[in-house]
């Protein structure tokens, strides 16, 4: 019988799940029963609806860890898509570019399903032609896009990376040799 009437001031579409303490005061209003505090509070506890809604505030959040100041404009960007409504090229998505620096924007239009590769080539035709390539992309579509980003923008540009194994000189020899004299000059 106390579920029932719990459950009619705790979840009516008048109350509307108002939580602990008010909860607590609409049943005190009308009905009284030895533990009805502690009753109360343990149904509104477990009520599914409000535990699916609530925004847990106790726990805090961790120290924010800000990415380094640029020092140059255009060198440090951050890559994102906003989806819009299509357009009369029948466009919907939109490559949004901005310059870490300046706060500078460069937008592109494109379709909703464009990969990096599409990204880098939108780059290369655009802010690529003035600012020249980035020294740090940031997107929050996660490191693959990033790496695939500047890979396609390497290949667009005819550079080949030819990636080695850290400590055999054999691959990169030239430059062993150079680090061995320089380190002798000091």
């Amino acid at each position: 019988m106390r579920a029932r009437v719990l459950d009619e001031v705790h979840a009516r579409k008048t109350t509307a799940h108002p939580g602990r303490n008010k909860t607590r005061s609409l049943i005190k209003t009308h009905y009284w029963w030895p533990g009805i505090s502690i009753d109360s509070d343990k149904y509104v506890s477990n009520c599914l609806t409000c535990r699916a809604s609530k925004v847990p505030r106790d726990k805090t959040p961790g120290f924010l860890h800000p990415l380094p100041v640029p020092e140059r404009g255009w060198k440090d960007l951050a890559v994102d898509f906003k989806s819009m409504p299509k357009d009369k090229n029948r466009y919907d998505n939109l490559m949004v570019i901005v310059d870490r620096l300046s706060k500078a924007t460069w937008a592109t239009p494109c379709f909703v399903n464009a990969t990096a590769r599409d990204a880098a080539k939108m780059y290369y035709n655009g802010p690529f032609r003035i600012f020249q390539f980035p020294d740090t992309v940031v997107s929050d579509r996660g490191p693959q896009f990033v790496s695939d980003f500047t890979d396609e923008l390497s290949k667009i540009m005819g550079v080949t990376w030819r990636l080695s194994t850290a400590g055999h000189s054999q691959t990169a020899g030239q430059v062993e040799i150079l680090n061995q004299i320089v380190w002798m000059e000091f």
